[in-house]
């Protein structure tokens, strides 16, 4: 239990005794009513220590259960849940009260950064931020993402803010926030975490046409940007792609952006040498695989390397599917998918078609949820055109059409959705 909760509880208290406990008669008092309400003994030297008559620590369990039961509760957590409405109606209705300020005062932003270690966090930064882009109020959010303000986001944090800003992206007009792009964190907040497959020829595609002119070459950032605008070529049916260096210090890249950056040779470069050593060189030396894998499954699938899927999974199974958190269920869904080429191509339809059942979309990341159902709808018609059953296919096409066609992505084709293992 905190201090602001045992402040609380020890008011509680004094409330039910009709008034305060300022003196060892109140002590004694308390302890026979505390008794005698609750059926349970409680010390005299406890009740002292509780009230600050006595130096002591933080109350034990035992203590604090009797004194919530003695106010009316059945536990302590009863107790702090209430206690935690309180607080956290106090903090929203300062919320409400900042999002609508035509100018955040600089103790305003303060406080709300302050908030850092309450779980919801994210969702009051979030809640300001969304009303200050739909009022067009750019000074606010040049304030609030200042560079020199710390916003001590863990990394799933950072992903919930990154899937609310971009949906919220999609629905407005970006061109006249493009400059905070370069001029705020928001790079950090949107453009390297919520990469917008379903956008990439409209909001986030301009996003990224703007930071290629803003961007110092030759750092990571400008690695990220040439990658996702060399993708976009590739994925529009073009062949004609620029050739992009290695990483001068891979060991420094996030290794999502390593395994793009090796995606991209497969798909960029047919005749790349040693590319299966190359690969695993690389993923040895990251700690995290499943983060690693997450962009090169595309590629392989794209290259038709499928014996590469083959040997990364026999290799790294338990790393591509043991981690099962809501942040990484996109990437268990790219390597399910993966799985179900492999098994496809080795002569087991059936076993792909289970594959593809463990695949739920309403819980993949909207950022990538429309692209992922373009390699899955491949899977699942090869997968049912191998086994032999033909009556769902024609609506397999239609949907796999339909969604190329809305991404404006001619690389998947009826001949990729056809002829795949031909």
């Amino acid at each position: 239990m905190n201090t602001s909760d045992l402040e609380q509880l020890k008011l509680e208290v004094e409330k039910k005794m009709g008034g305060g406990v300022e003196r060892q008669q109140d002590i004694k008092l308390l302890q026979h009513t505390v008794e005698a309400n609750t059926g349970k003994s409680i010390g005299f030297n406890t009740l002292r220590r509780f009230f600050a008559f006595l130096k002591s620590g933080k109350p034990n369990t035992n203590t604090l259960q009797t004194l919530c039961e003695f106010c009316g509760y059945q536990s302590i957590a009863e107790f702090q849940i209430k206690c935690r409405k309180n607080t956290d109606w106090y903090i929203w209705k300062q919320i409400y009260r900042i999002e609508n300020e035509e100018l955040l005062a600089q103790g305003d932003i303060q406080w709300l950064l302050a908030q850092y270690k309450h779980p919801e966090f994210v969702y009051f930064l979030g809640t300001v931020l969304n009303a200050n882009f739909r009022s067009k109020n750019t000074k606010n959010i040049q304030r609030l993402l200042s560079f020199e303000n710390r916003l001590h986001l863990s990394y799933d944090d950072q992903i919930k803010l990154a899937s609310s800003l971009g949906l919220l992206f999609r629905k407005i007009k970006i061109d006249e926030f493009l400059f905070l792009f370069s001029s705020t964190q928001l790079n950090q907040l949107y453009s390297f975490l919520f990469v917008d497959y379903s956008e990439i020829n409209g909001t986030y595609g301009k996003v990224i046409k703007h930071l290629i002119d803003t961007t110092k070459p030759g750092t990571s950032d400008y690695l990220f940007i040439t990658l996702i605008h060399e993708y976009h070529t590739y994925l529009k049916g073009e062949n004609q792609l620029k050739t992009i260096a290695s990483p001068m210090d891979k060991g420094a890249v996030h290794p999502i952006l390593l395994g793009r950056w090796m995606g991209y040779q497969l798909i960029s470069n047919p005749t790349i040498f040693e590319e299966e050593k190359l690969i695993f060189s690389l993923a040895k030396k990251q700690k995290s695989k499943n983060h690693f894998f997450y962009e090169l499954f595309p590629a392989c699938i794209l290259s038709n390397k499928i014996y590469l899927l083959e040997k990364i999974i026999d290799r790294y199974y338990e790393e591509l599917f043991d981690n099962t958190t809501w942040v990484t269920y996109t990437e268990n869904c790219m390597y399910l998918i993966g799985y179900c080429f492999v098994n496809i191509a080795k002569g087991r339809p059936s076993q792909g078609l289970k594959n593809l059942e463990f695949i739920d979309f309403d819980q993949v990341l909207d950022s990538y949820k429309e692209y992922l159902k373009l390699f899955y709808l491949i899977a699942y018609y090869q997968a049912e055109l191998k086994s032999g059953s033909t009556d769902n296919l024609q609506k397999i096409e239609r949907e796999y059409v339909n969604l190329a066609a809305k991404m404006g992505f001619k690389r998947f084709d009826l001949h990729l959705l056809k002829n795949y293992f031909d």
